[in-house]
């Protein structure tokens, strides 16, 4: 049985956040102006129609990071991260997760939370936004809790795996509250939910 560490599974999960958008965002990119492509056989109100269903990965990368490029991989360092005591790739594997289920929720509305990597279930339950929503708000309270507890310890391996913010735990924090910006932020329901003042705290604190 192989048993990786987290320092050599994580660099995988960085390129897979990169991954995901932007091969989606070679077609969302119409939607918002950025360009215009056509091929035939192809209309432009492929991506609108109720029922599509998807012939290739086109528009399905992202869903295919969170629940298989990302997916497993992350849990795999969290449970490894703390039977090591090595709280920071913890931290940074629920940062990831936070971010990659707000950006497929942005992208495609419901999506599986609650039952995401369940083996034993064949059919999924898609949750609606809000309940996605609080869970990225909890897996970013999660991810700043493990950071906060590494950052007590006298020894990291972080940056031996942390090809992005090469084992810098402070800039990991501006990136949750990032997420959290932007999960804050996103909230449609203005009336009730919105809270201009939490949003700022959060891109103050990014």
């Amino acid at each position: 049985i192989q048993e990786p560490s987290p320092s050599s599974v994580l660099p995988p999960m960085l390129a897979n956040m990169a991954y995901g958008l932007q091969r989606d965002g070679r077609y969302i990119s119409k939607y918002i102006g950025n360009f215009h492509a056509y091929s035939s056989g192809i209309t432009d109100a492929t991506y609108d129609n109720h029922g599509y269903t998807f012939s290739s990965t086109n528009m399905g990368d992202t869903w295919w990071a969170t629940y298989y490029g990302l997916g497993k991989n992350l849990n795999y360092i969290i449970e490894k991260g703390l039977q090591t005591g090595q709280y920071d790739y913890v931290g940074v594997a629920y940062a990831i997760k936070a971010w990659s289920f707000q950006s497929l929720t942005d992208e495609h509305g419901e999506i599986i939370y609650n039952e995401a990597w369940r083996d034993t279930t064949y059919f999924f339950h898609y949750d609606p936004q809000e309940v996605v929503y609080r869970g990225v708000d909890s897996l970013c309270r999660i991810a700043l809790q493990y950071m906060a507890q590494a950052a007590t310890q006298t020894i990291s391996t972080l940056k031996a795996g942390d090809l992005s913010y090469l084992g810098d735990l402070k800039k990991w924090k501006k990136f949750v509250y990032g997420v959290l910006a932007r999960n804050y932020n996103h909230i449609s329901n203005k009336a009730g939910l919105y809270n201009a003042d939490s949003v700022i705290r959060f891109c103050d604190s990014s």
